[in-house]
């Protein structure tokens, strides 16, 4: 059950002037008394000048601003239930708070983002069950939410990989909501789900049997992604005859589609060709995506030097390359064993002030300097991430981090490890826990105590942060640290006491 303080303010919110909230009051206006002096009444003024007619967005007498003195309590009132169940952290009690609030709300029922969040929260946690169980709520109100509601509830079941019950809400949906919008929808929920033969067979099956679906280019370009994911891609290149069949035209994302999926196939690259023969007769104009396809191709199949050529081509007549098309040519040559060159097209990319180099630009050069041994030139890549505003990811502390151990420099795989904490790298807690062992075998306590006690605040895994080989102090640390959790668990649990009793007060 929610709390019976968000129910409190839940209900505030919809019976305070919720449906009508500039209907006048229902209480009269008091008559003014007469003026106590016994004076004759002074002669009439003047009538005065007729008001303006009201715009049809203020009503006739009343002040244009503010138009409803309680518009703007109510939207405090709703994020701080919003806030509220997203700071809930048990699935049930957010799924009890998350339909009390979508049911009492028609408000609440418009943030999409919200239940998007959600869903993502309950989902990555395996609770499928609580999904439903939010999802199923919501179906009552079908009848009187857009469409765009509707697609809402199907596209989240594909986000959280239950792609059976996505059809199923299809199925039942009102006969005015099914439209090319939710069956697009349906279409998305299976590819979050990666199942493409279900989707295929949709494909055929729903706009034969719904007159009211008719399948448009997003459609096809769905269906096109469906069918790149079989090992015969010859189905695939169908669907471009079949969609103009229907008057429809391919567009360019069609045609990376499909450029992708024979680049990235095992085999030669003829198919590949028909593809740009296809967009020439159509005047498709290929984009930086579609040469972007044909060099990951090339690099694949080890023609680095013919990468680097398309990439000069594209300099020079467009269009022009942006950091994935680098970093492709980077990621070649650090597979080669061509480290100098790889730096070559890095040092180019800083210097000439075009696209900068992303994240995946310096991973690229870690790895390969890590690979070689060559570990002072990682650090130098890494500090040059750091100082030119890029972020680290769970790539580059995985690669570097191991190395620094293996090589004795625990004071920079100890920085490293503050790091993946200040940024809340998704890192695996085995990554940790060796800079901790290391730092134990060095006999530095004191550090390897700092990083348990920082991962600890980050929702690491009690158990799985550990000290080793220390005796009596492990315990110490484990008590001192178990302390500090306890405190912190029981602050959570009176600051959600408390906000419950301030909403319970408004």
């Amino acid at each position: 059950m929610a709390s019976s303080g968000v129910r409190r303010l839940i209900t505030r919110i919809v019976s305070w002037n919720w449906i009508n909230p500039r209907a006048p009051s229902q209480k009269p206006e008091p008559a003014l008394a007469p003026a106590p002096s016994p004076a004759p009444a002074p002669a009439p003024a003047p009538a005065p000048a007729p008001a303006p007619t009201p715009t049809p967005e203020v009503a006739t007498g009343e002040k244009a601003k503010p138009r409803n003195p309680s518009s703007r309590w109510k939207r405090k009132a709703l994020r701080r239930v919003e806030n509220d169940i997203l700071s809930e952290r048990y699935p049930d009690q957010l799924v009890s708070k998350f339909v009390a609030a979508s049911t009492l709300s028609a408000r609440f029922r418009d943030r999409h983002r919200l239940y998007e969040t959600a869903v993502s929260r309950l989902a990555a946690r395996g609770r499928q069950d609580a999904v439903e169980a939010i999802i199923e709520a919501q179906k009552p109100f079908l009848q009187v939410q857009k469409e765009e509601f509707a697609a809402l509830l199907i596209r989240l079941y594909g986000r959280a990989s239950m792609p059976s019950h996505a059809a199923a809400t299809f199925r039942d949906l009102p006969p005015h909501h099914k439209s090319v919008t939710t069956f697009n929808a349906l279409l998305a929920a299976y590819v979050d789900c990666g199942d493409f033969e279900a989707l295929a067979t949709a494909f055929q099956e729903i706009p034969a049997s719904c007159p009211t679906v008719v399948p448009s280019l997003y459609s096809y370009n769905f269906l096109i992604d469906a069918l790149c994911q079989k090992p015969d891609l010859s189905s695939a290149l169908d669907v471009i005859p079949l969609m103009e069949k229907s008057g429809l035209s391919p567009d360019i994302i069609s045609f990376n589609t499909l450029l992708n999926a024979f680049y990235n196939s095992v085999g030669p690259l003829d198919g590949a060709e028909i593809i740009w023969e296809m967009m020439r007769e159509r005047n498709v104009e290929p984009d930086t995506n579609s040469y972007n396809a044909k060099l990951s191709g090339l690099v694949a199949r080890w023609r680095i030097e013919d990468a680097a050529a398309l990439i000069k081509l594209m300099e020079k007549d467009g269009p022009k390359p942006d950091t994935e098309s680098y970093n492709v040519l980077i990621r070649g040559y650090r597979r080669k064993g061509m480290l100098d060159d790889a730096k070559k097209v890095y040092d180019n990319l800083v210097e000439k002030g075009g696209p900068k180099p992303d994240t995946k630009s310096y991973n690229e050069l870690i790895q390969g300097y890590c690979e070689e041994g060559r570990l002072d030139d990682a650090n130098k890549v890494y500090d040059d991430l750091v100082k030119n505003e890029c972020v680290p990811n769970e790539g580059t502390f995985r690669t570097l981090v191991p190395h620094l151990v293996k090589v004795g420099e625990l004071d920079r795989a100890v920085n490293c490890c503050h790091e993946i904490i200040r940024w809340e790298c998704k890192v695996y807690v085995s990554l940790l826990q060796g800079v901790i062992t290391a730092l134990v075998d060095a006999s530095r306590v004191e550090d390897a105590t700092r990083i348990i006690k920082l991962g600890r605040k980050k929702n690491y895994y009690r158990k799985s942060l550990m000290m080793q080989h220390v005796g009596e102090k492990k315990n110490d640390v484990e008590a001192e640290t178990d302390s500090k959790m306890s405190l912190t668990t029981s602050q959570r649990g009176r600051l959600r006491k408390s906000l419950c009793l301030r909403v319970a007060q408004i």
